[in-house]
């Protein structure tokens, strides 16, 4: 099935590098498959990535959440990828593929797992951890290829009610990111400039508009209009959605 999303923004300057790339196989033993977080992205992907450990309770609890996820994407048929890295055994050693199998039947999970991943680990911890397990990060494409980090339940990035599951879902129907959406029904709006330093003007009157932030917030609404101004938000992407489509608009 085809999935249809929309990036609502992300940050304004902190985490507008490229993300780190990676290419890892899965332990699955019937088909074990090699994913590269570079080629999931430019293929237009969600990217959920979960370091877990076998000692940690909140790895625990919190792997079933990602496995409902995962499994009400379709399991990756809607565009969306829930990936599993498992960095230590119960006593803090390295893993290989029998601990992946061994956590994976232990918690009925099926989203691809990982194993003897500590270097990755300690990358992504370096950018956007504090040395805490679990890490969790969930990225929303760009239409370069690039990601966006929408959710990092360490820095506390959408994170609103310090439930995995309920904060990543909000993240995801913020963004636009449905289930089982076979074709595009939102049209793209035409605005200009974009990017802007505030001003915009659409190329028609508009209905019901509405801006929103990159954690879902609405910043700005008009029952109708032809322009905004963005000026007194901070600099960033933001989506505006009204009765006659969506479009994205940088305002820096």
């Amino acid at each position: 099935m085809k999935q249809t999303y929309l990036l609502i923004a992300l940050f304004v300057c902190n985490f507008t590098f490229a993300q780190p790339d990676w290419t890892y196989t899965s332990c699955d033993e019937d088909a074990p498959t090699e994913f590269n977080m570079t080629t999931l992205l430019s293929e237009g992907n969600v990217v959920i990535i979960d370091f877990s450990a076998m000692w940690c309770g909140p790895c625990i609890t919190n792997a079933p959440k990602l496995e409902a996820i995962w499994q009400d994407y379709n399991m990756g048929a809607d565009n969306l990828w829930v990936f599993d890295f498992l960095i230590q055994d119960l006593s803090g050693a390295a893993t290989d593929c029998d601990d992946i199998h061994t956590w994976e039947t232990d918690l009925d999970l099926t989203y691809p797992g990982f194993a003897d991943c500590s270097p990755l680990y300690g990358t992504y911890d370096a950018l956007y951890g504090a040395g805490y397990i679990p890490l969790i990060l969930v990225f929303l494409p760009n239409e370069d290829g690039t990601g966006e980090l929408v959710y990092d339940n360490i820095t506390g990035i959408g994170v609103v009610t310090g439930d995995v599951g309920i904060d990543i879902r909000a993240i995801l129907d913020a963004n636009n990111v449905s289930v089982g959406v076979e074709e595009n029904v939102a049209e793209e709006l035409q605005l200009f400039p974009n990017p802007t330093n505030g001003p915009v003007t659409f190329a028609n009157l508009l209905n019901n508009v509405e801006v929103y932030n990159s954690i879902g917030e609405m910043v700005y609404s008009a029952a109708t209009t032809m322009s905004l101004d963005l000026s007194t938000l901070p600099n960033g992407l933001y989506m505006v959605k009204s009765d006659e489509g969506i479009q994205k608009v940088i305002k820096k």
